[in-house]
């Protein structure tokens, strides 16, 4: 379980860096270029979609663990 726990939030440590390069690259577009600048707007939406979701997925896990009582567990 703590493996699970280790690689969510490795994904998540991921997805927010993902999030800081996305919002960089929206502050460099250029207003000409209005499909990538849609393209940027839709995949940031998505990325903060998946994180929420990989966000509940760990505080769920970490209470599975809590409640099975694992050994060594530091949260």
């Amino acid at each position: 379980m703590l493996n699970k726990r280790n690689q969510k939030v490795a994904h998540k440590q991921k997805l927010m860096e993902l999030i800081t390069r996305n919002r960089n690259l929206l502050k460099y577009v250029p207003k000409e270029k209005k499909t990538v600048k849609v393209k940027l707007i839709d995949n940031y939406g998505k990325l903060k979609n998946e994180l929420r979701l990989s966000l509940i997925k760990i505080t769920h896990l970490e209470e599975s663990i809590v409640r099975t009582g694992c050994p060594g567990l530091t949260l």
